[in-house]
């Protein structure tokens, strides 16, 4: 995931909640939810953060090791871009 660059899908509607976010896909109905962090990732995405920046930010955000920053946040990148929530091009 690291070569592309990661966007929302144009069809994507984020609501902010106490908890986190709700995403909708406003063409197929399907909604995915997402804690807090998970909230601050999408939100990251939407200015432009590689990968590799999301990492390094969340980690010196929340004092956790980089590896284990990653896992989650590949984990998550790849379960978003599953769903089609989130698509990848080429820079």
């Amino acid at each position: 995931m690291e070569g592309k660059v990661l966007v929302a899908n144009p069809n994507v509607v984020a609501q902010e909640t106490d908890d986190g976010a709700i995403l909708m896909d406003m063409a197929s109905g399907d909604c995915f939810e997402l804690n807090r962090i998970g909230a601050e990732i999408w939100s990251r995405l939407g200015k432009g953060e590689s990968p590799s920046q999301l990492v390094a930010n969340v980690a010196a955000s929340y004092g956790l090791p980089a590896a284990t920053v990653e896992s989650d946040v590949r984990t998550l990148l790849e379960e978003l871009t599953r769903s089609g929530l989130l698509t990848s091009s080429s820079p």
